[in-house]
């Protein structure tokens, strides 16, 4: 761990909220310039207390120019209670950060936020991953400050039961010749209820700026339910930007299809579940990591 050491926040973007002041623990993290980590570093936030409580975590993390990293920040409650979670990035120039967020446990409600600025050619690919739990909001707030800049955006949300999750995105194109991508996937059984409000602004002066959104969902009951909001607002004349979205069933026809081969019905609508929500995790390049974001979906198929 020789790339990185502890100092101030003074380069982190300083947009903070209300809920900071609640605030108990967290990281800081400064990565040097030119840093290339083999590893990814993995931070882990979970509560321990043995009755419901409230645990608020904020991170201030910042990436130096041409730095090349993965980041992986696991927020597992076990306990209910109530969940704030802050994590705020300065992405360097040509700098390349993936950024993987797990949330899943018990905790009653989960509001978690990311602040991200770009700056010139730095790319950044986060993934969210929601499992249950019973009310949960995960922000993301990104915003292009120099030209050339890259962000590939995943999410993924399985819920059961009750459960209702919220994917929040605001991309805010400040900068020109900058690319986004959003990719998000819904799988929802019983009662449960997923959200998407996805947002890219493209301000004045922010030629050349190709944005695209696509939300998916994979509703397996009645009851379910998926809202998915797309926003563009633009302000520039030279971009291209589109945005989609799709709601519906598992596929009859290819059901049939594996059924006919002697695939057991459980196992087979685990097969296209997984396969659906595996469109998300692949962007993950990591392989070992990307067989554990997998393994976590396949564990909740299985319950």
């Amino acid at each position: 761990m020789g790339d990185t050491v502890l100092v101030s926040t003074k380069t982190v973007p300083n947009r903070v909220p209300v809920s900071t002041a609640f605030a108990t623990d967290g990281a800081i993290l400064s990565v040097e310039p030119g840093a290339k980590l083999d590893k990814p570093l993995h931070l882990i936030f979970t509560g321990a207390q043995a009755s419901p409580t409230l645990n608020a975590y904020h991170s201030a993390i910042h990436i130096g120019d041409g730095a090349d990293l993965s980041i992986i920040e696991t927020h597992a409650t076990q306990i209910p209670g109530q969940a704030f979670e802050l994590t705020r990035l300065a992405i360097g120039k040509d700098a390349h950060l993936r950024h993987v967020r797990v949330a899943f446990g018990k905790a009653d409600k989960r509001l978690s936020s990311v602040m991200a600025e770009l700056g010139e050619g730095a790319q950044y690919e986060p993934l969210q991953l929601t499992l249950d739990g019973a009310l949960s909001r995960a922000e993301s707030t990104i915003r292009f400050t120099g030209p050339g800049a890259r962000c590939h955006y995943s999410g993924a949300m399985l819920l059961r039961g009750h459960s209702h999750a919220d994917f929040t995105l605001v991309v805010d194109h400040a900068a020109e010749g900058c690319e986004s991508r959003e990719l998000v996937k819904a799988v929802l059984d019983q009662r449960a209820r997923g959200v998407f409000q996805g947002k890219v602004v493209v301000q004045r002066g922010a030629q050349k700026t190709d944005g695209k959104q696509m939300a998916n969902a994979l509703l397996l009951s009645d009851d379910a339910e998926f809202d998915s909001k797309p926003e563009l607002e633009i302000y520039a004349d030279d971009v291209a930007c589109g945005h989609g979205a799709t709601a519906g069933q598992i596929d009859e026809d290819m059901m049939f299809y594996l059924r006919a081969r002697g695939i057991p019905e459980a196992e087979a609508r685990a097969l296209l579940i997984s396969a659906f929500v595996g469109e998300a995790l692949d962007k993950v390049e990591d392989e070992t990591l990307r067989n554990a974001l997998q393994e976590r979906v396949d564990a909740w198929l299985a319950t």
